[in-house]
């Protein structure tokens, strides 16, 4: 894992060998022990899995050999790479030529009495985990695998062996040359045929949890190095080779790599009971609070796996909530928030009580880690109502509280008995009217209550309705903050287009001239969803309110005409709708060079030319400059095509 010490443990060549070394391993030798398997040559036998005794070991000459070999190389002081691979070898050949022979019987207590698995950890720790250059990675998996067919000689070493051999191997850059594929892959399938190895040799009775054990280690050595792109990159898929022509490549980069990865997952996953898989998921979101990118990265995608398949993987429901709550609170990246709040989605659909009483139960009231979670609820239709039932059951009986007074958990109750009872219109309008929750100044709980009427305005039947709060929302365009003026301006939006013209008229024109002021909000999505309203509004007004309606929009001319530059092209787009206003305001150009002092004057107050001058943009103040020596010289003043009269048309 990232951060863990070198693991070094002690070295049996660190201490001289026996003179004899046959002798040594020869005096524990005992009987022989048939082994039913078929041999399998240069390969793990994962079919069906030998186990070797270790009571007795008879000695011949093939076997003899590897362990003089062996027993020599820890002995050496020098140990080159090419020594190293041979020992490695020696250690695959001796285990898998015992096994084809069905001699294995004692080799358990050569392989404990020399530390073969330790010294194994310790030649990987010390490759460099900048490169690969050699095959000895990979054959160090493959010893390991044949070593799982000893019996009892990789118990309780398994984890420490996969912290080596997934650090070796996942800290690897993620580019690699031409000249490197090949080792890359190898390197990949013999981790492979070593995972497979380790899990059909073990006890049955231990099958579960060195999944499990094998499971966290990959996930925890994956998020710690950035080699998590060598492996998603490469594109070798845990298996065979039947499954590379639906392998992701470096040379193809419109291929996702979750879509193989989520299929070795889920094979480890398969086997781990309900409280483990939970374990998984709470390391996933622990993981998003990793400072590392690599980390989030891969986090990420092991969530998008979770979130595909919620009914196996979100079992326990509060303790998953739980763990989102107090994650979000260690987060402060917005992507990797949103990544760990969106969980909690198919946690409130799954299970909307338990969700609600634990969010209950262990947020303050009125904590913000806790709102942004009701925010995220509140925003999927099918999601708000479940728990706004659920809410209305708990908030009720004022054991429990969501904000810091009870008023607001009032307003939060009104809108849970709006949104959950099928009333008509008019008992729609009589019960908002009887608690006007808009009209409280308690921004917290008026941002959820409108994410909540966001949502439910998404039917047009609920729409409808809901035009008896539109003067109280105007009152919020007034008094809110940003984010809640966004919000009641996409809320009039949706509600204006049900409402019939005669009786969306009377609100259209005052609505039109609250948004005036909005043009010119330094909040670019601001602005443009007030424009965007202000552009619809003038299609609703009747014959009656049009006069009215017209001063408005004078009014906003001038804005809209400014707004033409925005470096938001979005709302650029929108100023540019408004067309008419450029050429309305040409026709103060004449002004500027009128016989009368005071009416050149008035002009050049008007369009604010001198103060430009001093503007901290060099370009801003050069035009100015420039425009204003232009119309100092009367030749060079352009003529208006447009009259006073102009002031006088409705924009169409």
């Amino acid at each position: 894992m990232a951060g863990r010490p070198p693991i070094r443990p002690r070295l049996a060549w660190q201490e001289r060998p026996p003179s004899r070394p046959r002798v040594a391993w020869q005096e524990e030798v005992g009987a022989p022990q048939e082994v039913t398997s078929p041999p399998q040559p240069n390969q793990v036998d994962v079919a069906q899995p030998p186990q070797i005794d270790a009571d007795a070991l008879p000695v011949n000459g093939f076997l003899s050999g590897y362990m003089d070999s062996i027993v020599s190389f820890l002995g050496s002081p020098e140990k080159e790479e090419s020594h190293k691979i041979g020992f490695l070898m020696d250690i695959r050949d001796l285990c898998d030529t015992s096994r084809r022979q069905r001699s294995p019987m004692g080799l358990g207590v050569f392989c404990r009495r020399y530390e073969l698995a330790e010294n194994i950890e310790v030649l990987l720790e010390e490759e460099p985990r900048d490169q690969l250059r050699t095959a000895l990675r990979q054959i160090a998996m493959r010893a390991i695998a044949e070593l799982s067919a000893v019996e009892k000689v990789l118990e309780g070493k398994e984890t420490r062996l996969l912290q080596a051999c997934f650090s070796s191997v996942f800290s690897l850059p993620p580019e690699v040359e031409d000249m490197d594929r090949y080792l890359y892959l190898e390197t990949m399938r013999s981790m492979d045929n070593m995972l497979q190895a380790l899990l059909l040799n073990s006890r049955a009775s231990r099958v579960s949890e060195l999944l499990q054990n094998i499971f966290q280690v990959w996930v925890c050595e994956v998020w710690a190095s950035q080699g998590l792109f060598l492996t998603l990159g490469m594109g070798v898929h845990s298996g065979d080779r039947r499954n590379e022509a639906r392998q992701p490549h470096l040379e193809d980069p419109d291929s996702s790599s979750e879509d193989w990865l989520k299929p070795d997952v889920m094979l480890f996953a398969e086997y781990l009971q309900p409280p483990e898989r939970t374990d998984m998921v709470l390391v996933f979101i622990e993981a998003m609070s990793d400072s590392s990118t690599f980390g989030k990265e891969a986090a990420r995608n092991m969530l998008n796996m979770v979130m595909g398949n919620c009914d196996f993987w979100l079992v326990d429901v509060p303790k998953i909530t739980s763990s989102i709550y107090k994650t979000l609170e260690r987060i402060n990246t917005a992507q990797a928030r949103q990544s760990v709040e969106s969980l909690i989605v198919p946690l409130a659909d799954k299970c909307p009580g338990e969700v609600v009483s634990t969010l209950l139960t262990i947020a303050p009231p009125g904590d913000s880690t806790a709102l942004a979670l009701w925010e995220v609820m509140f925003s999927v239709p099918h999601t708000l109502r479940s728990v706004l039932k659920e809410l209305l059951i708990q908030l009720r009986d004022l054991k429990s509280r969501l904000f810091c007074t009870y008023l607001e958990d009032h307003c939060l109750v009104s809108l849970a008995m709006l949104a959950g009872s099928d009333l008509g219109d008019r008992e729609f309008a009589l019960l908002y009217m009887a608690f006007r929750f808009l009209k409280e100044e308690r921004p917290a709980m008026l941002s959820l209550v409108l994410t909540g009427i966001m949502t439910l305005s998404q039917t047009d039947e609920m729409a409808r309705k809901m035009k008896v709060m539109l003067p109280d929302l105007m009152w919020v365009l007034q008094c809110g903050n940003k984010a809640i003026k966004i919000k009641a301006l996409a809320i009039f939006r949706t509600v204006m287009a049900q409402v019939q013209r005669e009786e969306a008229s009377p609100i259209a024109v005052p609505l039109a001239g609250f948004l005036l002021p909005l043009f010119d909000d330094e909040l670019s999505q601001l602005r443009e969803s007030s424009i965007s309203l202000f552009r619809h509004l003038m299609k609703m007004v009747v014959w009656k309110d049009k006069r009215e309606m017209k001063n408005t929009v004078r009014r906003g001319l001038l804005p809209l005409f400014f707004r033409m530059s925005d470096q938001v092209q979005s709302v650029a787009k929108l100023e540019r709708d408004r067309s008419r206003a450029q050429e309305l305001l040409s026709q103060s150009l004449p002004y500027l060079g009128d016989a009368q002092a005071s009416s050149r004057e008035a002009a050049v107050r008007f369009i604010a030319l001198q103060p430009l001058e001093q503007d901290r943009e060099p370009s801003i103040c050069s035009l100015a400059a420039q425009t204003i020596r232009i119309l100092g010289n009367p030749r060079e003043q352009p003529r208006s095509r447009w009259t006073l009269r102009g002031l006088c048309c409705w924009p169409r």
